[in-house]
């Protein structure tokens, strides 16, 4: 439609349709959460909630469809839509209250909502709108048509043509500069860093549903957690939606993430919670808030790096001391899930290419004595994070070959050991 290619149909009324659509979308989320405040007092409203949220997200799907085909033409709805999924999107999650424990035995979670669509939103069953306001934005952040500075790649005359992935578009200085203007205006430095708060404290850390699939079964929630794709977790969609946030205001958010990390009591504190805990017990909030900063820690790798956060220091300061604590932790059956131990091996995996040379060998030294404690009975989560990251270790092109050798024996059998703690055909491949 944007491009003429149905007959008929004048700007204008395209114009009228989106119109309307944004009209209808805001009327149905008011309707969604007038069902969801009756939930509570009749279960007859369910069905009515669910069908409201199914129209919602088809809705919503179709300007997220028609910016990301048609980026340029799209420009004129813009600012009415970034508006409307920011307003959603904030909408369902701020008031979100902080991360959970694990819920008792046989508890079901308040909203009704399981892994992996979580967090739940409020009121609950708009997860997949939620989706589709992360989707749209992240679209918009890290569209390569709204940046003025990507047009002298294309030509140096005020008008060309780009290859795009529904084919080629007609690029002009004066439509890619109004784009830019627009999301520039939108994206301001306060937007951002409010954005990126509601994702690292709201969005990121796990609920209870997640904790529940993960004390369930270990392994399978973990192959699952690792291969969740944005379009069917709000948390996936969140991560890359931090990713954009670094990278669009790399030099005043890399910095605030860099300063909620430097919490070196706090991790330890976080930290000492976890390996204190009892068995039966549930993972404190302080344990979930510092799994999600890590996390996003890891997704940002180069923006951090950029503003000159040393990892090696880091890790020898402050992450190793806190894996040495979680390592001396009694392993027990019964145990909350160990969520800090996997993340904190997770991101070792990522920031190895960051690691000083000197300390690799010992680092990798304690891997394999991990993978060996392992092999012996641990939780498949941190098993098979722990598999990753030692294959980050190996596979790297500054690997010290001499000093490994002394450890080869004892990693062969460690592998050994720990292939046969795991059931799934998915998780054994890792060994490899």
């Amino acid at each position: 439609m944007f491009q003429a290619g149905a007959t008929g149909i004048a700007p204008a009324d395209i114009a009228k349709f989106f119109e309307n659509l944004l009209a209808h979308e805001k009327s149905l989320l008011q309707a969604a959460v007038a069902c969801g405040a009756g939930q509570a007092g009749s279960v007859k409203q369910l069905p009515t909630l669910k069908q409201v949220a199914k129209l919602l997200y088809r809705l919503s799907l179709i300007p997220v469809e028609a910016q990301a085909q048609s980026p340029l033409p799209f420009r004129p709805f813009l600012g009415p839509f970034l508006a409307t999924f920011h307003d959603q999107l904030t909408g369902l999650y701020t008031d979100l209250p902080a991360p959970p424990g694990v819920a008792p035995a046989g508890a079901v979670s308040a909203s009704g909502v399981g892994y992996p669509s979580t967090p739940a939103t409020t009121p609950p069953s708009l997860e997949r709108t939620a989706i589709n306001a992360l989707a749209f934005l992240t679209n918009v952040l890290s569209c390569d048509e709204y940046k003025v500075e990507l047009l002298a790649h294309h030509a140096t005359s005020s008008s060309s043509r780009a290859v795009t992935a529904t084919g080629d578009q007609e690029m002009s200085a004066a439509a890619v500069s109004e784009a830019a203007g627009v999301v520039n205006g939108f994206f301001t430095l306060e937007r951002c860093q409010s954005l990126l708060d509601l994702c690292i404290h709201r969005l990121l850390p796990l609920r209870t549903p997640d904790l529940e699939e993960w004390e369930g079964d270990p392994e399978a929630y973990q192959l699952s957690h690792a291969s969740l794709t944005r379009e069917e977790s709000p948390r996936a969609a969140a991560e890359y939606f931090v990713v954009c946030l670094l990278y669009k205001r790399s030099d005043t958010l890399a910095p605030l993430l860099a300063q909620l990390l430097s919490d070196t009591a706090g991790l330890q504190a976080a930290a000492a919670a976890e390996a204190a805990g009892a068995p039966g017990g549930s993972v404190s909030a302080e344990v979930l808030t510092w799994d999600a900063r890590l996390l996003a820690a890891g997704l940002c790798a180069e923006p951090l790096a950029a503003t000159g956060l040393d990892f090696s220091a880091w890790f020898m300061n402050t992450l190793a001391p806190c894996l040495t604590v979680l390592a001396a932790a009694p392993a027990s059956a019964d145990a909350p899930p160990p969520v800090l131990r996997r993340r904190l091996l997770w991101l070792v995996g990522v920031w190895m290419g960051q690691m000083q040379e000197a300390i690799r060998p010992s680092l990798v030294e304690a891997l394999v004595q991990m993978l060996t404690a392992c092999a012996s009975g641990c939780n498949a989560a941190v098993s098979l994070t722990l598999l990753r990251t030692l294959n980050c270790a190996v596979d790297n092109w500054e690997f010290n070959v001499e000093a490994f050798l002394p450890l080869t024996g004892a990693t062969v059998t460690g592998l050994y050991g720990i292939l046969g703690t795991f059931s799934e055909l998915d998780a054994r491949l890792q060994v490899r």
